[in-house]
């Protein structure tokens, strides 16, 4: 998620509704992360890869939603391992920019 993007929500929206949008991203993340990380099928690859990329662009997430339609696009077992790599940086990425907009997880 950009800053800006951030900064936008932050302006437009209470404090508490930045808050649940932001930590039902956050959940969706590693839920959907956790499905990534460990998928085979082309199947699974690609319906989690959408679900994550359209997760990723309702918040900005930018990054994380540009590699997920990698995946998307090439969804097969071997494409997969070179797609976790950067992936996991977005991921990454998105997490440190939730946690740092103070974001309380939605069970």
């Amino acid at each position: 998620m950009t800053e800006r993007f951030a900064e936008q929500l932050e302006q437009d929206l209470p404090p508490e509704d930045v808050r649940h949008i932001l930590g039902v991203f956050a959940a969706d993340l590693e839920r959907l992360w956790g499905i990534l990380e460990v998928a085979e099928d082309r199947e699974t690859l690609g319906r989690t890869a959408h679900a994550l990329a359209g997760a990723a662009g309702v918040v900005g997430a930018s990054t994380l939603e540009t590699a997920c339609r990698a995946v998307m696009a090439d969804a097969g077992p071997a494409a997969m391992v070179a797609h976790r790599r950067s992936m996991s940086a977005a991921v990454d990425a998105a997490r440190r920019a939730c946690a740092g907009h103070a974001v309380s997880r939605v069970p």
